[in-house]
């Protein structure tokens, strides 16, 4: 149920109340006059106390209780937007969350990536970088990211090729180039 739900049963509520002790407010004031009738026009009672003078504290009681009520539906339907503000903090932090989440994930595969490569040499690891970073490398593009003579890269891929680590597939007159293991 939100505020606004909320809000409107308790104005309800408090409508009744107001309506009731309203009731009882006039139900007493009749008795009042049908007491005056009774008794020749006097308002005094045997113990010599005006009835007009004695304030009826319940009727009273419930009209504020009845006003506090309407006035606490109303800032709950029109004024209060604490519930709309946690939801959109909520999202919020659910977001930062997730997106930590990710963050963290990359940092575990890229130190997977880095372990993975301690195992080769200097320009074993300037291919693997250059293939990682863009899967499906053409081999003459590799040439020029790496700075190797084609011969060179030719026989450093083919050796990485052999071990497993790599696969190289035919496209047009060159070839392109992909890590078997994704890290």
């Amino acid at each position: 149920m939100n505020q606004k739900q909320l809000g409107i049963i308790v104005l309800i509520f408090s409508l009744l109340l107001g309506i009731l002790f309203f009731f009882h407010y006039l139900n007493n004031i009749n008795n009042i006059v049908e007491f005056m009738r009774l008794s020749n026009g006097t308002c005094f009672n045997e113990q010599g106390e005006c009835l007009h003078a004695k304030p009826d504290y319940i009727a009273f009681g419930g009209f504020a209780v009845a006003l506090f009520l309407l006035g606490l539906s109303i800032y709950l339907i029109f004024l209060d937007k604490t519930q709309r503000l946690l939801v959109e903090q909520n999202k919020q932090a659910a977001d930062v969350l997730r997106k930590a989440k990710e963050l963290k994930e990359s940092n575990q595969k890229r130190e997977r990536f880095d372990a993975f490569l301690q195992g080769f040499d200097e320009k074993k690891r300037l291919i693997l970088k250059a293939i990682h970073e863009q899967e499906g490398i053409q081999q003459s593009t590799l040439k020029y990211r790496t700075g190797m003579s084609k011969t060179e890269l030719s026989l450093l891929l083919k050796d990485l090729e052999d071990k497993k680590i790599i696969t190289r597939e035919d496209s047009g007159k060159t070839k392109k180039v992909y890590l078997k293991k994704v890290l």
